[in-house]
């Protein structure tokens, strides 16, 4: 068995007579150290415990260096079986002294190198994570150009389809209407916007034919604020069947409306209300604004 320095050893022996527990015996013991052979203690009295078992306890100021303690338990009436029994103690040898209140130390280091791996990996985590936003990030802003663009290209499209023909200022680059903020669009200095196409329906008798901008939201490609409602020009109509007209003279005011900083897009729409009651929207497409710079 294994004890540290300066701790009392309880020694045991069993002894027998005629090979059963041996009780009532007179027992002493001395005890020995391993490295050197002397003497710790010589032919101490032994404590009975019971069913042919002894002890003899060790006081602790007797083991305050580390070694082997050999105990020599006797029975000197020689009516035992076995007249001596050795037992041994291991006090303070290499690790020993790491027991007891040592321990408490090193449970204390494990636990702190678990928070360590724990903190490490939690780092790793956060690494990752910000790792991981910054793909989502730069996804969603891929995924914005990409749905901005093909709402253009759309939007676009469905003015260069060669259903409507415009007649207007138009941006070369992108086909949709080109207005400066404060200019006035008048058919007399030919400067009106105008729509012409042979597939709208029979436009004869409709009560109202109006053009709508709105600013364009800059995260979902929609009209969202109201910029400008205008009526048609009366006499620009073509009424009836096959290629049919219809004029707009944005005023200086409706343009005015059109307030931006720089440049900044929208959509617009043009709707019929027919003889039927009937609504048709005739076209649609985006508007490009651009800020006046000489009245600002």
């Amino acid at each position: 068995m294994i004890e540290q320095v300066s701790n009392s050893l309880v020694f045991l022996a069993h002894f027998t007579v005629s090979a059963v527990a041996g009780t009532g015996l007179t027992i002493t013991c001395t005890v020995y150290k391993a490295s050197d052979g002397s003497t710790v203690v010589s032919a101490q009295a032994c404590t009975e415990i019971g069913g042919g078992l002894y002890k003899y306890t060790l006081a602790s100021g007797s083991t305050a260096s580390a070694d082997e303690y050999v105990a020599v338990f006797n029975e000197a009436a020689a009516t035992a079986d076995q007249q001596d029994i050795p037992a041994l103690w291991v006090v303070g040898r290499a690790g020993v002294e790491n027991l007891d209140a040592n321990i408490a130390g090193v449970e204390t280091k494990v636990d702190l190198q678990a928070t360590a791996i724990a903190l490490a990996a939690l780092d790793t985590k956060h690494d990752l994570t910000d790792a991981a936003l910054a793909v989502v990030d730069g996804n969603v802003d891929a995924i914005k150009a990409d749905t901005d663009a093909y709402l253009d290209a759309a939007v676009s499209s469905r003015m260069a389809t060669g259903s409507v023909t415009i007649t207007a200022p138009v941006d070369s680059s992108t086909n949709a209407l080109a207005l400066v903020q404060g200019d006035s669009y008048l058919k007399a200095d030919d400067r009106e916007v105008a729509f012409t196409s042979s597939s709208w329906p029979n436009l004869t008798g409709a009560t109202a034919i109006v053009l709508t901008i709105r600013k364009r939201a800059a995260k979902s490609g929609l009209g969202t604020t109201l910029w400008a409602t205008i009526a048609h020009r009366s006499a620009g109509l073509v009424s009836g069947t096959g290629s049919q007209t219809i004029e707009f003279e944005p005023s200086v005011a409706n343009t005015t409306a059109l307030a931006t900083t720089g440049t900044a897009a929208g959509t617009y729409d043009v709707q019929a209300t027919l003889a039927s009651g009937s609504i048709a929207t005739l076209v649609t497409g985006q508007v490009n604004v651009t800020q006046e710079q000489t009245r600002v």
